[in-house]
């Protein structure tokens, strides 16, 4: 460029140029990777707009290189500085009018994915907001370039489900992603998607659902579960259960924190889900120790310690586990609470941890 600027109109740097050095900071392993591609990127802004170099002007390509380097960076700061450069992006189309320079759905997903990495209390918050004035702008304002699509809902799901930062927000977290996926199904029943609702998805949901801490939850999970088994009937495969989505009802169930009415109702509820997936194991998947021994949590967490009930399926449910071989450190852990001291002992059969045949636990996987 400098060598430009002195007169030697051969070595004049255009769009390639400037690109494969952005691409190039991209594959960097840096902490200020993303920092450099920017920089690179406001230095081609600023030749442009001074007339230092016509062929400097970036195209959605640079931004989409550098949004995902951010997408990609660790620095705390990195989400918020990606929707400003999304910002910066839209405003020089409109300056240019430039249709090289138009945001597009990867755009605005690298935007989510940094918030999706991000530490940030708020993060959920900004990637929900993010959703929204996609959808407006898709919707109302008939941009199609912008459409959330099936990559930009498991992101947007993902934050939700991966935000801990209060406990407080558990149900309103787990209300937003149910509100999605019945959009998400009506549009797809509608034909207005071309992508498919997906397992990922209904897992995230479902999941937050058993993490909100509302009493009555588990029946939001089972409906969400349901839906999901409707679609997937009517063909579409894409969302096929799987023992994921089956646990997560469970788990939800063996978190309910009502009175015994809610709480036997609860129980009734994971049990079914329970021996609905063990029952069909050949379309879902076989159950795994989590899913056992979320089914030992409920029977210690809703049913009374004197419940016949709860001896006969603390029981019934940890035997089945051991001819599956999927005795796990959860499982022994789950089956402690939930048994008395004699039924403990008894279905150990003299064993200890460290001691149990390996019948029992050779399906495993704890990774």
């Amino acid at each position: 460029q400098a060598r430009y600027e002195e007169g030697d109109e051969n070595v004049q740097p255009n769009l390639a140029s400037f690109k494969v050095v952005i691409m190039a900071w991209r594959q960097s392993e840096t902490d200020y990777s993303a920092v450099r591609a920017q920089q690179i990127l406001e230095w081609m802004i600023q030749l442009y707009t001074d007339g230092k170099n016509e062929k400097a002007l970036p195209d959605s390509d640079c931004f989409d290189i550098v949004l995902q380097s951010w997408a990609r960076s660790r620095l705390p700061d990195a989400p918020s500085r990606a929707e400003k450069l999304l910002g910066v992006m839209e405003k020089l189309h409109q300056e240019t009018r430039s249709h090289r320079l138009r945001p597009s759905t990867l755009s605005f997903n690298a935007v989510l994915t940094s918030w999706s990495k991000s530490n940030d209390e708020n993060a959920w918050k900004r990637s929900l907001d993010i959703l929204s004035f996609m959808s407006k702008l898709h919707l109302l304002e008939g941009n199609e370039r912008v459409a959330p699509d099936d990559v930009t809902h498991r992101i947007v799901l993902g934050t939700l489900a991966r935000d801990n930062s209060s406990e407080d927000t558990g149900i309103t977290k787990a209300a937003e992603a149910d509100t999605i996926m019945k959009r998400i199904q009506r549009q797809y029943k509608a034909g207005e998607l071309d992508w498919k609702p997906d397992t990922v998805m209904f897992n995230f949901a479902s999941g937050l659902w058993g993490k909100s801490g509302e009493s009555g939850s588990f029946r939001k999970a089972r409906s969400l579960l349901d839906r999901q088994l409707h679609l997937f009937q009517e063909g579409c495969e894409d969302c096929r259960p799987d023992v994921v989505s089956f646990t997560s009802v469970i788990s939800s169930c063996a978190s309910e924190s009502g009175d015994v009415h809610e709480k036997r109702k609860a129980f009734q509820v994971a049990l079914g889900t329970f021996q609905q997936l063990t029952s069909r194991s050949i379309d879902f998947g076989e159950a795994n120790h989590v899913t056992y021994g979320t089914m030992l949590k409920a029977c210690a967490k809703l049913l009374p310690q004197s419940c016949p009930e709860r001896s006969r399926w603390t029981k019934q449910i940890f035997e089945e586990c051991c001819a599956n071989g999927m005795v796990g450190d959860m499982v022994l852990s789950k089956l402690r609470e939930a048994a008395s001291k004699e039924d403990f002992k008894g279905l150990m059969q003299g064993h200890t941890k460290r001691t149990i045949p390996s019948s029992w636990s050779c399906n495993v996987n704890e990774k």
